[in-house]
């Protein structure tokens, strides 16, 4: 695929806003899809918010691709709905999961000194494994049997949806599923782009992981299982860990897009980078980390529109490209 092909597809998504009208969103109880599914207590004000999966389909519309959305360190899926919304319109099957997240894994492992100790956590976040003792999370409560136990739930209560056509032999079919994430989902997303062939990870301000005196922890320098065009990046320049950020999507391979694009200053139709950020200033409450996919965050355009939905739809796009044609 030429870059001026890719180019014109993404300009033909970016141009067009389908109706919102046709999605069917729903919350769904984590603890309801399987047996040993714990609800999160523990994250910040647990009894005072919402500790459910949510989704969203479009009838109308469907790709054949799965999104799954995982939260930064102590989120849920209630604080980032318009991203799953987004994804629903551009034809996903669209999830974001409650999953445990909590203490954040720089809390946990920024002042160890052990490189190793970050990896380990998201291991254990991700599937379960008994490898870090700073951390319990058993496989049943872990993201993958989360999404799983989520699809099959999907599948029996809407059959006609096709929830199940991601699972095959009851664990995700990752080549039909691109995985983005926001801070500490970032670097999940991440992490599993280096252990599965996905369709593709956004990174939505991270990954982060750092160990002082030390540097980028191990796991962030493994190669990527699918092809760096594949992985998306969107930072805000006045996010506390910018530069973090840019060094270690570097280090997954994000720069052989081309430099960082800031898409407050290049027209949509100009973005081509595997690395974006924004500079613009009207962002609630000042959360520039947020900014880039946290609902409360988000800055709106005059018309009431969402800012970065545009960012959003061109990094969403990379659906178009998961056939494995040259960009």
């Amino acid at each position: 695929m030429t870059k001026l092909l890719r180019t014109l597809l993404l300009a033909g998504c970016l141009a067009t806003t389908p109706t919102l009208a046709a999605l069917r969103e729903a919350f769904v109880d984590p603890v309801q899809t399987g047996d040993g599914i714990r609800p999160l207590l523990e994250l910040p004000g647990a009894n005072q918010r919402d500790l459910r999966h949510f989704l969203a389909i479009d009838d109308a519309r469907r790709n054949g691709f799965l999104y799954v959305h995982l939260a930064g360190s102590g989120g849920l899926p209630e604080n980032s709905l318009e991203i799953i919304r987004e994804a629903a319109s551009r034809g996903y099957h669209a999830v974001s999961l409650a999953y445990p997240n909590w203490p954040s894994v720089t809390d946990l492992t920024i002042a160890g000194g052990d490189l190793a100790a970050p990896g380990q956590v998201r291991a254990e976040r991700l599937y379960g494994e008994d490898v870090s003792p700073l951390v319990d999370v058993d496989q049943p409560n872990s993201v993958v049997n989360r999404l799983v136990r989520l699809l099959l739930t999907l599948q029996d209560s809407h059959p006609d949806e096709g929830w199940g056509r991601f699972l095959q032999q009851s664990q995700p079919d990752w080549s039909h599923i691109v995985v983005g994430g926001h801070s500490q989902g970032a670097g999940h997303a991440a992490y599993l782009a280096q252990e599965q062939a996905l369709a593709g990870a956004l990174l939505f301000g991270g990954p982060g992981d750092f160990v002082t005196g030390l540097g980028v922890a191990e796991w962030v320098q493994r190669p990527l299982q699918i092809e760096a065009r594949g992985v998306y990046g969107f930072v805000h320049q006045q996010d506390p860990n910018y530069a973090l950020f840019q060094l270690t999507q570097g280090i997954l391979g994000l720069s052989q897009g081309g430099p960082t694009q800031n898409v407050d200053l290049i027209a949509p139709s100009q973005w081509l980078a595997n690395r974006l950020d924004s500079s613009r200033i009207d962002v609630p409450e000042a959360n520039f980390h947020g900014a880039v996919v946290v609902d409360d965050s988000l800055p709106t355009d005059p018309d009431g529109s969402i800012g970065y939905a545009p960012v959003w739809r061109y990094m969403l796009g990379v659906a178009l490209f998961a056939d494995g044609a040259e960009p």
